[in-house]
């Protein structure tokens, strides 16, 4: 469903919103689905060199989970904690200890992320996001244009419709990720 169509659709209901502000809006709402859902993954290793602390890409939403590999590429062991702040990964070990130093047998990290969307510019844009999730920005547009214009019943309805949607879309991508960590990921190099 491209841009023009999410636009046309609201139109029908609010003929006085812009393309301008159904843009703005789409891509917020879609930004909001994504961050909450988990359904756009990305996966990237990252050749550690002496720094124990490294920046994550612009796109990364949060991160999922970071798996130590040797220089054969398998998973290792080590318990490596991390936490994030201003876009920068730090990582510690399984007692919390800020590493000055890599473990000798870590050679490279892979980063598993939930990622933002790519905003929408054109009418002819697509919403990055599977085309099963698209009328999830529908029904939040519907619902907050209705309850910006005042009828809160119809906004009910369509936030509960929102809300389904979301709940399906978490449950399938925690279903994929169950059978599968490495379906729906995109793979990126660092």
């Amino acid at each position: 469903m491209t841009l023009q169509a999410i636009y046309e659709r609201v139109h029908q209901v609010f003929p006085k919103v812009t393309v301008a502000q159904v843009t703005e809006d789409a891509n917020r709402i879609t930004e909001e689905f994504c961050e909450e859902s988990d359904t756009l993954r990305k996966s990237g290793d990252l050749t550690l060199t002496t720094a124990v602390s490294y920046s994550l890409p612009a796109d990364c939403l949060h991160v999922f989970e970071v798996i130590p590999k040797d220089a054969d590429g398998d998973t290792l062991d080590d318990e490596l904690t991390y936490t994030i702040k201003d876009g920068t990964i730090y990582f510690a070990d399984e007692y919390g200890e800020v590493l000055d130093a890599w473990p000798t047998d870590v050679v490279t990290l892979t980063i598993r992320y939930a990622y933002s969307p790519t905003a929408m510019a054109l009418v002819t844009s697509s919403p990055t996001i599977a085309n099963k999730w698209h009328r999830a920005i529908i029904a939040k547009l519907l619902a907050e244009y209705h309850a910006e214009f005042g009828d809160a019943i119809k906004a009910s309805l369509y936030e509960k419709r929102y809300l389904g949607i979301l709940y399906n879309a978490k449950r399938s991508a925690k279903l994929a990720q169950w059978k599968d960590p490495d379906i729906n990921i995109d793979r990126e190099n660092f």
